[in-house]
């Protein structure tokens, strides 16, 4: 900013990597980095990473000691200078993707482009602009339409309603039209979703979701934010546009969820719709049900699977009416909806599938319907025109070079190459299967009874074939629709179970119609009572497996913390399985009937009465926990108290030990006793915060053992809960290295000793973490002093003075002003946090984040091992994770103290935060082009 007084800056780049670094400077400038002793970039005259430590990143450092000059990309010595004291320039430029390094025209070497995330450099003073240096930004996924582009939108939106009117207009029929008339199960399906967008629980990826839209206002377009470089999600961003609107209203989790309560009425209508037929009076409740046990687990949040699944369901509708009303308008219906749904989300390839098997009935539809060959042309292109929905909504504001260039925001990895679809395969079954929360029992349970049911309906299918009596037409789309899909998935590069909730609607569909046309089916299909039998048999047997494996599932969801759900975190009771056989032979019993469909009967029965269970269990258990925490605090309690979230949610109840509340605790006798510890000894790199906290820090980096004992210090009398004594600690403890508190009372003119406590956990890592010593609970009566012992008899440790600092909630003291990153998991949980700008291909600068995790870094439940802190796989925070002082916070969780599964972290860094100048430019090019570099 003042070439007379170079200023070391962040610049955290969200690309990682720039697209090109320019940087010219003198002898004059070499010697001032030679002169200049900085404490944490001695002799620098440039690093565009943390020049203490060089192999964390492929960073460019240029230094100017030993009588050299020498540059570093990572610790690959690009070229070494002798200094001389001639005048002289130097000059380093980006050609080729390739940075040339010249003095004075001669090329000294050349390296790749370096990792930027910062410009540090330890000059001071210069006597004019003599060191300048330019990064080009990667920020090429910021683009806007032009004006010819937006002419062709609107040309295509124009095209599209005129085709849309003349698939309305031109081929309408005459007919009868039906009236909705609400029935009990709408009243159930109702109900209960409304309930359920105050209790759901929330998904891993709502926040993230939430905070692509939030960011789109600030980048200019739609990124993945919190990984992947915050690569472009085109072109499955209509939705994201979609919650972008919405969140203007409010970003309270129950306001977010709207959205997916407006999908699952449009895909209950649409089922109703489609089971029509078969589902007459309280028959009705059965696909109500099937619904529910889709919806609740699948569709509850802002994941695309909800809008998915709505797209699919319309689709298959539109195709079945069609058929049956004999009108092509709902073709094009089929087409836009399907259309729409391929860019909601990867998984929207299942609405390929209705259309492909239902296209020889399209065309013979066509054929009946239209009065020349004319007619029928004009019709198809009608029809297949509407599929420009697509066009519209994914490209409106991208491009295919977006979408080519982000691809590694669908699967793909950053520097691994495409993803492994038949790995995800075996993955999204592995998870959905296993303990962690992407296995419960609620997840399970309609998966592992569509995957039960297929084989059937395909033995189904080929004795139809057999006996020449083709399937309903409902029945034979929706389940070939679920069959191949299945199959479809493979194809979808994410290995998430969630994508099972894109058949909600379909299956519900499908599942509805076999369950109650079994009988009819069996004797219509199967033919003989032994074949009836055996498959009656099979089915009554897979039913009892599928009850058991889906009971197996845990009650955990987004691997979090449950205030006052029963079961949380363990699987259903083991009693469940034959409970609910024992409930379906009952049901059975009464039914007077005894013939060949009794096993038939008896797995429906046994079904429906484990749906109902795992339903009643699961509404049940959060409107339980929200009566049970009402006087406390839990989500589902805040959700129904405080819908807009004015209270700021679960910020009222994560309570952090504030650094700058932090006071010193007298001395009462003695001097620090030290062997090989002293003042201000860390490890390089690694400076302790500033404040009060860590004002006066001791360490030992000596290779033997070492040892010191503070003085004995005033123990303070009103110790509690939110106002504890701590210490902030740096460097290895376990292993062999201990700290130690003792408590004494006062005794003959000195202190007794009447407790020990060690109280650091065993950690390895440079950043520093608060300690508590004490709360002043369950230490003798009489207690008036303390002291700490710290040995360490391998690699090093360093730790503050104790203080003693108010543990308040984090809402009182974390910013609000966009500095403070809440993780995906937990972002719905802070809506008054605000969170971290990206735009302009640079990532604002974090002074505090809230990580989902807790325990020592690199341990199994550790928040920094998350995406968002990892530059490997282009973290948010994985610039300034490589750049900042990082301290962990004393973190509680009131409502789960014992696992908080939450972290509370201050990031401290030595440069200013935006100490550069800012300028734009912009290039127009073709979609399918790359910008030039």
């Amino acid at each position: 900013m003042d070439p007379t007084a170079p200023q070391s800056t962040l610049l955290a780049l969200e690309a990682g990597k720039p697209l090109g670094l320019t940087a010219g400077f003198s002898c004059a400038t070499v010697d001032a980095a030679a002169a200049a002793d900085a404490d944490r970039a001695s002799h620098i005259l440039l690093a565009t990473t943390d020049p203490d430590q060089p192999t964390a990143a492929e960073g460019l450092r240029v230094t100017a000691e030993n009588g050299s000059l020498t540059a570093f990309l990572g610790p690959a010595v690009v070229f070494r200078e002798p200094i001389t004291a001639q005048p002289c320039q130097y000059r380093i430029r980006t050609e080729d993707q390739k940075l040339f390094y010249t003095k004075d025209g001669r090329t000294l070497g050349t390296s790749a482009l370096p990792d930027v995330d910062a410009l540090i450099t330890a000059i001071t003073t210069l006597p004019g602009r003599d060191l300048d240096v330019t990064v080009r930004v990667d920020d090429r996924f910021a683009s806007a339409p032009t004006p010819v582009k937006l002419v062709l939108l609107a040309a295509v939106v124009a095209g599209l309603l005129v085709c849309a009117g003349c698939l309305i207009v031109l081929y309408r029929r005459p007919g009868r039209r039906k009236r909705f008339h609400p029935r009990a199960a709408d009243v159930v399906v109702g109900v209960t979703l409304l309930a359920w967008l105050f209790l759901a629980p929330r998904t891993s990826d709502d926040g993230w979701m939430y905070a692509m839209a939030l960011n789109r206002e600030h980048a200019g377009y739609f990124g993945n934010y919190y990984m992947y470089h915050n690569n472009s999600y085109v072109p499955f961003t209509w939705l994201l546009q979609l919650y972008a609107w919405w969140s203007e209203l409010g970003t309270a989790p129950v306001l977010q969820r709207v959205p997916s309560l407006f999908f699952a009425i449009i895909t209950w209508l649409g089922v109703r719709g489609a089971v029509g037929p078969v589902a007459v009076g309280k028959r009705l409740l059965v696909p109500a049900l099937l619904f529910l046990a889709w919806w609740l687990p699948f569709g509850l949040g802002t994941r695309q699977e909800a809008s998915v699944s709505a797209c699919l369901t319309i689709t298959v509708c539109a195709m079945l009416l069609a058929r049956r009303r004999q009108r092509v308008g709902y073709l094009g219906l089929a087409v836009g909806a399907a259309s729409l749904g391929l860019i909601a989300h990867t998984a929207g390839v299942l609405v390929l599938l209705p259309l492909a098997l239902g296209a020889k009935s399209a065309a013979q539809l066509i054929r009946r319907t239209a009065r020349s060959t004319t007619d029928a042309v004009a019709a198809v292109l009608c029809v297949v025109s509407c599929a420009a929905t697509a066009a519209v909504a994914g490209f409106a504001d991208g491009s295919l070079n977006d979408f080519l260039r982000g691809s590694s925001s669908f699967g793909g990895g950053l520097d691994t190459g495409p993803p492994d679809p038949l790995g995800d395969e075996v993955d999204r079954y592995r998870l959905l299967l296993g303990d962690q929360s992407t296995g419960n029992f609620a997840l399970r349970a309609p998966a592992l009874l569509l995957l039960l049911i297929v084989p059937f309906f395909v033995l189904l299918c080929v004795r139809a074939r057999q006996r020449r009596r083709p399937l309903p037409r409902p029945l034979w789309l929706t389940g070939w629709t679920c069959t191949l899909g299945l199959v479809l998935l493979v194809c979808t590069p994410s290995k998430w179970p969630w994508h099972f909730g894109a058949f909600a609607g379909v299956a519900t569909i499908f599942l509805s119609h076999l369950a109650l046309s079994a009988p009819d089916l069996a004797r219509r299909y199967l033919g003989t009572r032994r074949l009836t039998f055996v498959v009656g048999s099979l089915l009554l047997a897979g039913s009892g497996g599928w009850i058991w494996l889906a009971a197996q599932g845990r009650n955990t969801w987004a691997d979090d913390v449950l205030p006052g759900v029963p079961l949380a975190g363990e699987p259903l009771p083991s009693a469940v399985a034959p409970a609910v056989v024992l409930a379906g032979a009952l049901v059975v019993t009464l039914v007077p009937r005894r013939d060949a469909f009794t096993a038939i009967h008896l797995a429906r029965a046994i079904a429906v009465c484990f749906l109902v269970g795992e339903l009643a269990f699961l509404v049940g258990g959060f409107a339980l926990a929200t009566v049970r925490t009402r006087d406390s605090w839990s989500p589902w309690a805040d959700a129904v108290a405080d819908p807009l979230a004015r209270r700021c949610g679960e910020a009222r109840v994560l309570r952090a030990a504030d650094p700058g509340s932090a006071r010193p605790v007298a001395v009462l006798a003695g001097a620090p006793a030290t062997d090989g510890f002293d003042r201000d000894v860390r490890a390089a790199g690694s400076p302790p915060e500033p404040g009060p906290a860590t004002a006066e820090v001791y360490g030992s980096l000596t290779a033997g053992p070492a040892t010191m004992t503070t003085p004995w210090l005033r123990l303070p009398a009103d110790l509690s809960a939110d106002k504890q004594l701590m210490t902030t600690v740096s460097g290895v403890t376990g292993a062999g290295n201990t700290l130690t508190a003792e408590f004494a009372a006062a005794s003959d003119g000195g202190y007794r000793v009447v407790a020990r406590s060690d109280f650091a956990a065993p950690e390895d890592s440079l950043s520093w973490r608060d300690v508590a010593i004490s709360d002043g609970t369950a230490l003798p009566a009489g207690t008036t002093a303390f002291r700490l012992t710290a040995k360490v008899t391998q690699d090093w440790l360093s730790f503050a003075m104790p203080t003693v600092r108010d543990v308040v909630p984090v809402g009182d003291f974390l910013p609000r002003d966009g500095h403070t990153l809440v993780d995906w998991q937990l972002n719905w949980l802070y809506p008054c946090q605000g969170q971290p700008v990206i735009a302009n291909g640079v990532v604002a600068p974090v002074s505090y984040a809230i990580g989902f995790g807790f325990g020592p870094d690199g341990s199994e439940h550790s928040a920094t091992a998350g995406g968002s802190w990892s530059p490997e796989v282009g973290g948010i925070l994985g610039a300034q994770n490589r750049v900042s002082t990082i301290t962990r916070l004393y973190t509680r969780l009131d409502t789960e103290p014992a696992t908080p599964m939450r972290t509370v972290y201050r990031l401290d860094r030595p440069y200013a935060d935006a100490a550069y100048r800012l300028s734009r430019e912009s290039h127009t090019v073709t979609g399918w082009r790359t910008l030039p570099a």
